[in-house]
């Protein structure tokens, strides 16, 4: 009986857990909102390390950060300013700036020798309401949504026409 008690208060307490952090992840609004989030597909690592920083610089973002391990690599750009989009301006911005996060996990081998990588884009975005001096997290409004496709789109092209199985 005890062993059974003991039992339902440990699932007890995974449940109350596990339904903090859904709702937690979820109530934080800003963060989902002001994280906009793209599938490049498949390319391989070599053409990511050759294309990402060139159509990153294209669109005058600088790299800030690339780490990788075998199966990983991430390659984050600095905060670039930029104007704001009339959709934007319409909500009252000021001011904004984005971040582009690209991710490539390694996807499992299909016969070829070629690491090729799930390929993701992060795109970050803050924003100046008004006069205020403090940056916060801006929503994902449909222009910058359609700007941020105009990158992925570059990038995808650029990395499918890439891909090779040796």
């Amino acid at each position: 009986m005890r062993c059974y008690l003991n039992g339902l208060v440990c699932l007890g307490v995974a449940v109350v857990s596990l339904s903090c952090a859904s709702s937690s992840s979820g109530a934080a609004g800003g963060a989902e909102a002001a994280a906009y989030k793209k599938a490049l597909g498949t390319a391989a690592l070599t053409d990511i390390v050759r294309q990402v920083p060139r159509i990153f610089n294209r669109y005058q973002y600088e790299i800030e950060r690339s780490d990788s391990s075998p199966s990983y690599l991430t390659v984050q750009t600095r905060w670039n300013g930029r104007y704001p989009l009339q959709d934007e301006i319409s909500a009252g911005v000021s001011e904004a700036r984005t971040r582009l996060v690209l991710t490539a996990r390694a996807r499992a081998r299909s016969g070829g020798t070629a690491d090729v990588r799930v390929v993701e884009l992060l795109a970050q975005n803050m924003v100046l309401i008004g006069d205020s001096t403090g940056w916060r997290e801006g929503v994902m409004t449909p222009m910058f949504k359609a700007y941020i496709d105009g990158i992925a789109d570059v990038l995808k092209t650029e990395l499918l026409t890439g891909v090779r199985v040796y």
